[in-house]
Parts: C-alpha cells; sequence; structure tokens
C-alpha cells in the first residue's frame, strides 16, 4: 500500500484522510484501480472502527448525590476564591465513573484533558 501514490503529509491518521494515499496514476490503470480500491478500504476499516470501538472517558460521580456525573474540566474559582465543581465529596474524596464512549467522544474528551489538568494543578 505504501508504494501505491503519494503520501499525504498534511494531515495526521487522526484527521479527516484518514491517512489514505493520494493516488496519482489514472484510474483506468491497475496501479490506479489497486490504490483506490485501498484507500476505499482503509476508509471501511477506519470508519468501522470509530462507529464500534469503545473507548474509556471516565469522569467522576458527582459529590452531590444527584447520580449526575462531575467532570473537573467544569472547575472554577468563584469571587470569593473558593472552588467550585471540583467533584470532591464532603468526606475528602473522590468516587471514579467508568464510562464508555466513541471514537468522537473519545477526541473530545482528549481535546478537554488539558483544561482538566491545569484546574486540578491551579487547586493543589
Amino acid at each position: 500500500y505504501k508504494s501505491m501514490g503519494v503520501e499525504n503529509t498534511g494531515r495526521s491518521c487522526a484527521t479527516s484522510n484518514l491517512g489514505l494515499r493520494s493516488c496519482t496514476d489514472p484510474d483506468t490503470t491497475d496501479a490506479g484501480k489497486a490504490c483506490r480500491a485501498a484507500n476505499n478500504f482503509m476508509k471501511t476499516l477506519k470508519n468501522g472502527i470509530g462507529e464500534y470501538a469503545r473507548f474509556s472517558c471516565d469522569q467522576f460521580e458527582d459529590p452531590s448525590g444527584s447520580g449526575g456525573l462531575c467532570d473537573v474540566k467544569n472547575m472554577y474559582k468563584d469571587a470569593n476564591g473558593v472552588w467550585q465543581n471540583t467533584c470532591i465529596g464532603a468526606d475528602g474524596r473522590v468516587k471514579p465513573y467508568k464510562q464508555r464512549c466513541s471514537l468522537k467522544q473519545f477526541r473530545k474528551y482528549m481535546l478537554d484533558f488539558d483544561t482538566r489538568l491545569e484546574n486540578v494543578a491551579a487547586m493543589t
């Protein structure tokens, strides 16, 4: 597959091009047909992973006992300098909640991860 076409170098596999090749041979040639068939196979394979795979997007249980979830990305310091939405219960502990998510949800979860780390680090 790597010997077919030209590698798309402007984007990573995680972006919209899915790591596909730019097929330079005409559709009428065996090489062109093979390159396009390989790209179609890769699209199907990678789209299937995104649709059916389950990733881990763990959060915390809401300490209020509401049964909801708490995400430290929503933490903030109020006007009095007190941290809000910390996910910390009255006992001083957090309760992890295992949560499965799709590839699309996982991508968003990871994009927000810096905010989570910054919030927790700022609180300490």
